[in-house]
């Protein structure tokens, strides 16, 4: 491989990454200040954020992650100037992105008609029920909105996303400001003025980029190709069969973590504050891992677009190599300053002894979750969707959380079981990603043997 074109390569990854990442953290950050502003109402109210949003985006991530393939879909359409197809393939993932999203929001009326039974307690329940009815309302517009995300990184225009987040967190600290202490003049609303203001930034962010993809100039050839509708229509069931699966991954993942939750409760209150914490570290770098992936499995797209089947498997290894580079930091952080770390979050020593033990295996993680959280967006570039699914059953279901409740309550090792269980199944995901991704792009027609060269900036 040459270096000079590997250096290109995570040049054009960064280029691409760095807007994704950014709008992600934004999002975690606005998210975080809403919880904050909250605490000066209440207990209760932060009580309910707690209890709403893990069963609002368990369900959500469903529809919002399968989503995420059309970015690769549009990078390699986009690659061989394709308007045409562009234009059906927007069509087709908005359709099916309005269509999950209504389904799912049918699953999520239903839940929170029957929230008092989900065993939290009666005030909770009560003020939950309302700011989840918000959530249920806005999730179409959500989903269109991450849908249109997702489209314009495919053309990479990753910056567009990254501004609009960005404007997003601002106005949602203003409009929080607003609604939840009833300023200029409102009524001061609480945790349903928090949903009003989530409600707002959500439409302002789908119209702003209504208004972007209508009236800027680069989309005109994209606005006036002619495409029929029983195309997009069978587009759209296309598009489902490779973006399903992505949610029903998600899906099996989710379910391990909530479960591994509910195994670490029964530890009791220590274990668990210990284990949030442990999750919140390997969250932060998870965010640019993602950012990462879907970057290279853009890249992949235009390979593909480009018939460049060298191109996308250096892509993918340079994708890969430096998910590995960026993560050695916190690994090494997390390794050899655990208590340190521990020590920050809380100052009770019967927490941080556990969580210092917990943010040391979370440094082994850090190599596992790079190859594995980017190796399945790589997967998703070649269009693989469904068996990284089965491949991540497998991982979790029939070997990681196995193992993990048989060390955490066969051999007595609690928490820390629960962990390498978890840790076991990132490893295995990771291999068999990314000898996958080998196999896979090893196989791409090449239509003349050439030496590995750079997927042309789109």
């Amino acid at each position: 491989m040459n270096w000079n074109n590997f250096r290109a390569e995570l040049k054009a990854l960064v280029h691409l990454g760095m807007p994704i990442a950014l709008a992600e953290f934004s999002g975690m950050a606005l998210a975080t200040c809403s919880t904050l502003m909250m605490g000066k109402i209440g207990a209760t109210e932060v009580a309910a954020i707690g209890a709403v949003h893990p069963v609002f985006w368990t369900i959500a991530l469903i529809g919002i992650t399968g989503l995420s393939m059309t970015s690769p879909l549009v990078a390699a359409a986009q690659e061989q100037e394709d308007h045409r197809e562009v234009k059906k393939i927007l069509y087709a993932s908005s359709l099916i992105a309005l269509g999950l999203s209504l389904l799912l929001g049918l699953i999520m009326i239903g839940i929170n008609l029957n929230f008092a039974r989900l065993g939290h307690p009666a005030e909770v329940s009560l003020v939950s029920q309302p700011y989840f009815w918000v959530l249920i309302a806005v999730f179409p517009v959500l989903s269109m909105y991450f849908n249109l995300i997702y489209f314009t990184d495919g053309l990479s225009l990753t910056k567009v996303g990254m501004y609009v987040s960005l404007g997003g967190f601002v106005l949602g600290l203003f409009f929080n400001w607003i609604f939840i202490y009833g300023k200029l003049g409102l009524p001061r609303l609480g945790l349903i003025g928090l949903a009003c203001s989530t409600t707002l930034v959500n439409l302002l962010q789908f119209l702003a980029m209504i208004v972007y993809l209508r009236s800027n100039e680069r989309f005109r050839a994209m606005r006036e190709a002619r495409v029929l509708r029983m195309d997009v229509w069978q587009k759209a069931l296309e598009y489902l069969k490779v973006s399903l699966p992505v949610g029903m991954q998600t899906v099996v993942e989710f379910m391990a973590y909530a479960l591994g939750a509910i195994w670490v409760g029964q530890f009791g209150k220590y274990p668990l504050a210990a284990h949030q914490i442990g999750m919140t570290l390997v969250g932060v770098s998870f965010v640019v891992l993602m950012a990462i992936g879907t970057a290279g499995s853009i890249r992949i797209g235009q390979g593909l677009g480009q018939n460049n089947p060298r191109g996308v498997r250096l892509s993918g290894f340079s994708a890969m190599a430096l998910a590995l580079g960026i993560v050695l930091i916190p690994c090494s952080a997390y390794l050899f300053a655990a208590e340190p770390l521990a020590k920050l979050f809380i100052g009770d020593e019967r927490v941080w002894s556990i969580a210092a033990s917990l943010i040391t295996i979370a440094g082994l993680f850090q190599l596992s979750d790079a190859i594995q959280s980017v190796g399945i967006s790589l997967l998703r570039g070649l269009e693989d969707t469904t068996m990284p699914t089965v491949i991540s059953l497998v991982a979790y279901w029939a070997l990681g959380m196995p193992l993990g409740y048989y060390l955490a309550f066969q051999a007595g090792w609690g928490v820390k079981g629960v962990w390498i269980g978890y840790l076991v199944a990132l490893s295995s995901q990771a291999i068999w990603f990314a000898w996958r991704f080998y196999v896979l792009s090893g196989r791409i027609r090449e239509v003349k043997p050439k030496e590995s060269q750079p997927i042309n900036p789109a």
